[in-house]
């Protein structure tokens, strides 16, 4: 996935997350039954968290190509541990890791498939 089509990606993701947690004053202004419109959703936004999310999407495009192939979630999580930015102005993120009784992160590790 080229990072223009990743960029894209995210951008309509982020969209999605503003049409689905409008305000609850939106809610309250619209009709009964009426959902607020896309533009009040987006509009609820703040400035903050919109630079966030460009942060991230441009963290993202700078990884290299075996971090790319790691769970972002995984890459937050490690950040946050050693207390570093997960990106500009980001520093801390919720993620949903599953962890084993005794406290280790789980993981899938899939082998790469290679033609002999």
């Amino acid at each position: 996935m080229t990072s223009e089509s990743r960029r894209n990606l995210y951008s309509a993701i982020a969209f999605l997350v503003a049409i689905a947690t409008t305000s609850s004053n939106a809610r309250l202004a619209a009709s009964p039954g009426q959902a607020p419109s896309a533009q009040t959703a987006a509009a609820d936004i703040s400035p903050e968290a919109l630079a966030q999310i460009e942060a991230l999407i441009l963290e993202k495009d700078f990884r290299s190509d075996a971090q790319q192939k790691i769970d972002s979630q995984l890459i937050s999580e490690l950040r946050m541990e050693l207390g570093q930015p997960i990106a500009t102005g980001v520093l801390v993120a919720e993620t949903d890791l599953p962890y084993a009784a005794d406290g280790h992160v789980v993981v899938d590790v899939k082998p790469a498939s290679r033609a002999d």
